[in-house]
């Protein structure tokens, strides 16, 4: 069943405000710049992290010894 000529339909306004303020994704769609600049620098934050981490492969390894001399 289709409204389409209906003029009694009810009109959706893309542009009206979401019912409930519309949450985090509203302002992700509203604010896309600033959440583009918030993740540039997280990327930014994490790079410097990752050069100024120490991470060893291949940790020295001492095994302990016992050394058995017979005269």
């Amino acid at each position: 069943m289709s409204d389409h000529g209906n003029p009694h339909a009810p009109v959706h306004d893309p542009h009206a405000p979401l019912p409930g303020g519309g949450g985090l994704v509203a302002f992700a769609t509203r604010r896309r710049v600033t959440i583009a600049m918030i993740t540039v620098t997280m990327l930014l934050f994490g790079l410097i992290a990752l050069r100024s981490l120490k991470v060893n492969l291949l940790p020295d390894l001492s095994y302990p010894t016992l050394t058995v001399r017979t005269e």
